[in-house]
């Protein structure tokens, strides 16, 4: 037996992973602080060390230079089990951490969205993947307040930019694994509005029983406050005032552009446009 072998059988790991997966700005946080609760862990930090992980397998996967990476050019299925080994030993240091063995793992990271297709192929383990939208207005008006804690420039261009760059392969990968059973779409305003169907919904896709309170405060450290992506709102009880919060925040002009360059969203999870005076 090799040592990833006996790494994989001798250490234990979670029942299954439940995976949020968001556009920044967009309400991960909330979700997966509740359903970490509801899992019976501490919300975990962002798990950017599986987005490197993908990340490094779509590098091996696309040649840009086929004279020097055809002759290396990788089987897909020696890669794909090559990197399950890896994250298998990473979910094992989770386990450990959390000390959590055989229970439901929450996982969330924006920049997942590059790669919400192909989570299934990461994994052993079972994976059911939550894809949360809020209204993109929301999402570019949060942004914005990012950028001005940084001291950037008060330009909603790359605003707007950053949040395509998310929405887009959001999309696509919400297409994509539509017909396998394992993805479930939701809104952020309808979890925020305490909406039944939505929440029962929820918690049959999960397996979970969601206890609400948890939504009354996320929970991320206060040493991360000076972080400009922090906000105070995470210590507060999520409400529905935080819904079209952007209207009191964008010009007119500003709401038509979000709108125009991020249509397809609002269409596919039916937002209202708005009537240009």
């Amino acid at each position: 037996m090799t040592t990833s072998e006996h790494k994989k059988s001798s250490r234990p790991l979670p029942s299954n992973l439940i995976v949020v997966v968001s556009p920044p700005r967009a309400g991960s946080s909330m979700l997966a602080s509740l359903l970490s609760r509801a899992a019976g862990h501490n919300m975990l930090p962002e798990c950017d060390m599986f987005v490197r992980i993908l990340d490094g397998r779509a590098s091996l996967i696309v040649a840009n230079d086929p004279y020097k990476n055809t002759p290396y050019a990788p089987d897909e299925d020696a890669l794909d089990h090559a990197y399950k080994l890896l994250s298998n030993d990473l979910l094992a240091n989770v386990v450990e951490h959390l000390g959590h063995p055989g229970r439901p793992l929450v996982l969330k990271a924006p920049d997942l969205c590059r790669h919400a297709a192909r989570l299934h192929q990461l994994f052993d383990l079972p994976v059911r993947t939550v894809f949360l939208a809020r209204d993109p207005r929301d999402i570019v008006a949060s942004l914005m307040n990012v950028r001005k804690r940084q001291d950037m420039p008060d330009d909603i261009v790359p605003a707007i930019d950053m949040a395509m760059s998310y929405t887009a392969p959001f999309l696509a990968a919400l297409e994509a694994r539509k017909e396998e059973g394992d993805v479930l779409a939701v809104r952020y305003e309808d979890i925020v509005a305490r909406d039944p169907k939505t929440l029962s919904e929820l918690a049959a896709f999960t397996s979970l029983s969601l206890d609400l309170d948890g939504m009354e405060q996320v929970d991320i450290p206060e040493d991360h406050s000076s972080n400009p992506w922090y906000s105070l709102s995470f210590k507060q009880p999520v409400i529905d005032t935080r819904v079209d919060a952007y209207k009191a925040q964008m010009t007119l002009e500003n709401i038509l552009n979000v709108e125009l360059y991020l249509k397809s969203f609002m269409d596919r999870f039916g937002y209202p446009f708005t009537a240009a005076s």
